[in-house]
């Protein structure tokens, strides 16, 4: 269909049967055109798509934020803690009388 002849770089386009060169050239300079507005609207587009990407509408939770996790765990330690000073007191108690 295309062929390039020696240094002076022009294109000799030989079409054959059924080959409509007019429309394949409209057609071509359509998708060019189409593929730059297309260019130019991502352009303007960029800030807000990189923001989408990036969402912070999650919140990202700690341990702390896990009542489920960290309450039990206090009343054990308090309760704990609670009979170890208890034993701590009559073991002393005693040992004063």
């Amino acid at each position: 269909l295309a062929e390039s002849k020696g240094k002076s770089g022009q294109i000799i386009i030989s079409g054959g049967e059924g080959v409509e060169l007019g429309n394949i050239l409209e057609s071509k300079t359509n998708l060019l055109f189409a593929n730059s507005q297309m260019e130019q609207e991502l352009l303007r587009l960029d800030k807000l798509i990189h923001v989408m990407n990036k969402p912070i509408l999650v919140e990202q939770k700690t341990v702390l934020d896990y009542e489920m996790t960290w309450l039990p765990i206090l009343f054990i330690f308090l309760f704990v803690l609670f009979h170890i000073f208890k034993k701590s007191y009559f073991k002393l108690k005693k040992i004063s009388n």
